[in-house]
């Protein structure tokens, strides 16, 4: 089993790289699982709206932080249960954000962890989030570090799919 942490501050990229990732490896015939550690916070939200995502955001990190000042790996820990349970060929988990949490799966799953990081080189989004989980991975040496010019261009002012990004999914693969 592989373990791809995918980790990058907000909006840059994560869930539609784990999702293409994803589709990439299964053409191989492999099962893939995706997790987010965020997801177990979203589904304890009974009226959670995925398109409103933003507006919950606020809630997610109070609610997150409370969790893991009680117990730093109570999240992640109920993940690593399902990847032990499940056992598929490949795992990704697309919003790893803390140091503890890298360390954790690297604890319970010795010699299957790869971690990717996303850094945005295309906005000047100034992000004033001094949150832990935006900073804590800033001086991380990940196995791999992508742009997020290599998973999207720029065309009428919306994102859109690089064509060269199967190129990046083939970079990535080719690592692990």
């Amino acid at each position: 089993m592989k373990i791809i942490l995918i980790c990058g501050k907000k909006q840059t990229g994560k869930t539609f790289l784990s999702t293409a990732l994803a589709k990439q490896i299964q053409k191989n015939d492999m099962i893939v699982k995706t997790f987010a550690i965020a997801d177990v916070l979203k589904n304890s939200i009974p009226n959670y709206d995925e398109n409103l995502k933003h507006l919950f955001r606020p809630q997610l990190v109070k609610m997150g932080a409370e969790i893991r000042k009680k117990d730093p790996n109570q999240l992640i820990r109920k993940i690593a249960d399902q990847i032990k349970q499940e056992q598929p060929d490949y795992v990704i988990i697309n919003d790893v954000r803390l140091q503890n949490e890298i360390n954790y799966f690297k604890n319970e799953f010795p010699n299957s962890i790869f971690v990717l990081k996303i850094i945005n080189d295309m906005d000047n989004l100034n992000i004033n989030d001094h949150d832990i989980t935006e900073v804590d991975l800033d001086q991380y040496e990940p196995d791999l570090l992508i742009k997020k010019s290599q998973i999207f261009v720029v065309r009428n002012y919306q994102y859109v799919e690089n064509p060269e990004f199967i190129n990046t999914l083939r970079l990535i693969q080719n690592h692990f």
